[in-house]
């Protein structure tokens, strides 16, 4: 599943954006802004085609950004389901891994190697493609 509002969020922060200043170049109230990212609401294909011009990022960059932050939904929901803290987590990993590492993966900046990717979804008791959301 991709996460429109989350996605958006972060390629506003990562342009230095604050959400009044983008609601304004768009002509949406901060709150509709707030919701859309919150994903409280789902914007038209029109509206999501606007955000992304605004950003100047083509809908597969962002398709693509949306499926990161999918496998880090699940990689923070594996973590929860075995009731371990950030730091636990990244000790079963691997002995580098620290908690600010498993918190980039949660939050989609970046995601595990596929070592690490290995390790994680035999955590979980799943395959690599099922964690990453490939077929």
């Amino acid at each position: 599943m991709i996460d429109v509002g989350g996605t958006l969020k972060n390629i506003r922060k990562k342009r230095n954006l604050t959400q009044d200043e983008l609601s304004k170049q768009m002509n949406i109230s901060r709150s509709y802004l707030s919701d859309v990212e919150n994903n409280r609401k789902s914007p038209t294909i029109d509206t999501l085609c606007a955000f992304l011009e605004k950003l100047n990022i083509s809908f597969v960059e962002f398709a693509s950004l949306s499926t990161e932050n999918s496998v880090g939904e699940k990689i923070r929901k594996i973590r929860k389901e075995l009731g371990l803290s950030m730091d636990e987590f990244a000790k079963r990993i691997d002995s580098k891994a620290k908690s600010g590492t498993v918190s980039n993966w949660e939050t989609g900046k970046n995601l595990p190697n596929n070592k690490r990717l290995r390790k994680i979804a035999d955590m979980a008791g799943m395959t690599v493609h099922d964690l990453v959301g490939k077929e």
